[in-house]
């Protein structure tokens, strides 16, 4: 997934929103603890019942239903996604209306510009998730976030 570059004007160049491939899944909290996942897959915790597992597939996430047997394990094509680079970070905590979360790694989810986002805050990097539903509204509401 990229980030966005700024252009050789110096303004920010618009947030370069890549489809994020991967699987939803809906089950015990237990369920999907039990599952090993490939080293390249990032597990992004929405509900303790409710998980995305990006870089992820069906086959990945196909032990969760031995562990709880009334699963829902679907791929999730409507999620799209950047890598913040420090100042677009800044930027967008700059119009939060809700606190992060203090520690690292976390998931916080609420309402920018009135735009839903995720951030999914890792240990050294932080990566926005919007719905491809509202993919024509980022520019006007978030632009390139700085």
């Amino acid at each position: 997934m990229p980030v966005s570059d700024r252009p050789e004007s110096g303004r920010p160049a618009p947030l370069a929103l890549a489809a994020l491939r991967g699987v939803r899944i809906t089950a015990t909290p237990a369920a999907i603890d039990a599952v090993t996942w490939p080293h390249s897959a990032l597990l992004v915790r929405i509900a303790p019942d409710d998980a995305f597992v990006i870089d992820a597939t069906i086959d990945d996430a196909a032990v969760v239903a031995d562990h709880d047997p009334h699963a829902i394990i679907e791929d999730e094509p409507m999620f799209r996604g950047t890598w913040l680079d420090d100042a677009q970070f800044a930027a967008l905590v700059d119009r939060l209306e809700w606190p992060l979360p203090a520690v690292r790694p976390a998931l916080a989810q609420g309402m920018v510009s009135g735009l839903a986002i995720k951030l999914c805050l890792l240990a050294d990097r932080t990566l926005l998730i919007v719905s491809a539903s509202v993919l024509h509204e980022i520019p006007d509401r978030l632009g390139a976030v700085a």
